[in-house]
C-alpha cells in the first residue's frame, strides 16, 4: 500500500479578486443527475458574473407511421413545455445564487449537439451529470459524459449523484479541493485553471502526484533479448531518485499555490497505479472535488494516462473536473510566472 510523502504549506487568506465573467454550457435534462450536477456548479464554482447557458436536447423520433398529424403535434407540444418547465427550474435555481442564464434547445445527437456547441461559441465550462435518463426521452446518455470527456476542448464537469452523497460539507472544516499533477506542461495548465476558477480563499488546496514503481524487469523481446533483469541495488537507486523527483515536483506546486495564489496547499505523493490511487486517496483524504488534466505524459515516467481521467470519471467519490490544455501554447506564460515567483521568493530572503 503506498504512503503518503507530506509537503504542506500555508499562507495568509487572500482577498476576493474582481473575475472575469465567464461562459458556461450546462448540458441539463430531467434526471436527478444533471439537478445535481447543476447544483454543484452553483454551490462551488459559479461567480455571479459567470453567462451560463442551459441546453436540453431532445431525441429526434418519428411517430408519424403510427400516430394521427394531430395527435404528433400535441405530443410534440406536450413535450416543449416539459422542456420549458425544466429549463425554467434550472434558471430559477441559479437565480437563486445570483447567476444569470439563458436556455437553449436542440434536436438531435445529444453528443454532437453539445460538443458542436460548446466549440463554436468557446464555452469556458461543460457542466454536465454523469447519466441522464429523463422523462422526455433524449439521446442523452450514460455514454454522453464519456463522449464529452474526450471530445470537448474547454474543461468539463461531471457529477455522480452518488458522489454528492459521500462528499464533506463545508461545516466540517475547510474545503478540499485535489488536483491531480505531474511534470507536464498540461497538468501545469490544469493546477493553474483549478486555482483560479475552482479554489476560493479558505480552501485547502491538495496537490497528489501518483508515482510508478521501478519494476524488477521489463521485457527487451522485440530487440531478441527476452528479458532483462535488472540488479536490486539498480532498482534501488531508481526508486530513490524517482522518489526525490516527485517530491520536488510536488514541492514546486505547493510553492506555487502559496505564493502565487496564496492559497493554503497540501504536496501527497502516492506509488503505485495512477487510476485506484487517485480515487482511493481523494476519498480519504476527503476531497469535494477532483481536478485533473486529459493526460499526463512527462519526463518522469508514470501511469497518468487518458484513460485515468475516464476511470475517475466512473469511479471517484467526488465530482471530477477535466481540463485540458488549449491549442495555443501557454508554456511560456507558466515558465515566466514561475520565474517572477522564484524572483519575489528570493528577495524576501535577502530582506
Amino acid at each position: 500500500m503506498a504512503a503518503a510523502e507530506n509537503g504542506t504549506a500555508t499562507a495568509a487568506t487572500s482577498s476576493e479578486n474582481n473575475h472575469s465573467p465567464r461562459s458556461i454550457l450546462a448540458a441539463v435534462d430531467p434526471s436527478e443527475e444533471s439537478s445535481y450536477a447543476f447544483n454543484w456548479y452553483l454551490d462551488n464554482i459559479a461567480r455571479p458574473e459567470d453567462k451560463v447557458t442551459t441546453l436540453s436536447v431532445e431525441e429526434v423520433s418519428d411517430f408519424s407511421f403510427f400516430l394521427k398529424p394531430e395527435d404528433i403535434d400535441e405530443l410534440e407540444n406536450q413535450r416543449r413545455e416539459e422542456v420549458q418547465k425544466l429549463l425554467a427550474n434550472f434558471s430559477e435555481k441559479a437565480k437563486e445564487k445570483g447567476v444569470t442564464t439563458v436556455s437553449e434547445t436542440a434536436a438531435g445527437d445529444a453528443r454532437q449537439i453539445i460538443i458542436e456547441k460548446a466549440e463554436k461559441d468557446g464555452y469556458e465550462l461543460l457542466v454536465m451529470g454523469s447519466r441522464g435518463l429523463g422523462a422526455i426521452k433524449r439521446t442523452f446518455l450514460g455514454s454522453v459524459s464519456d463522449y464529452c470527456l474526450h471530445q470537448a476542448s474547454c474543461p468539463t464537469l461531471v457529477v455522480r449523484k452518488k458522489a454528492l452523497d459521500g462528499v464533506p460539507k463545508q461545516a466540517d472544516g475547510p474545503r478540499k479541493v485535489a488536483v491531480a499533477v505531474d511534470d507536464s506542461e498540461g497538468s501545469a495548465y490544469s493546477f493553474d485553471w483549478a486555482l483560479k476558477n475552482v479554489a476560493r480563499p479558505g480552501d485547502l488546496v491538495l496537490a497528489i502526484h501518483i508515482r510508478s514503481p521501478a519494476y524488477l524487469r521489463y521485457p527487451v523481446a522485440e530487440m531478441g533479448m527476452g528479458e532483462y533483469y535488472m540488479p536490486p541495488d539498480v532498482i534501488a537507486d531508481m526508486e530513490k531518485s524517482s522518489a526525490e523527483q516527485a517530491e520536488q515536483l510536488v514541492r514546486k506546486f505547493v510553492k506555487r499555490a502559496v505564493h502565487e495564489y496564496k492559497m493554503k496547499c497540501e504536496g501527497y505523493v502516492f506509488r503505485g497505479d495512477a487510476r485506484e490511487l487517485l480515487v482511493e486517496e481523494t476519498e480519504k483524504l476527503g476531497a469535494a472535488v477532483l481536478v485533473m488534466g486529459s493526460r499526463g505524459l512527462g519526463a518522469i515516467s508514470r501511469t497518468i494516462l487518458g484513460s485515468v481521467s475516464d476511470y475517475c470519471a466512473h469511479h471517484c467519490p467526488c465530482p471530477v473536473l477535466v481540463v485540458k490544455q488549449p491549442k495555443t501554447d501557454v508554456s511560456a506564460t507558466l515558465k515566466k510566472e514561475e520565474e517572477g515567483a522564484k524572483k519575489e521568493e528570493e528577495e524576501k530572503k535577502q530582506e
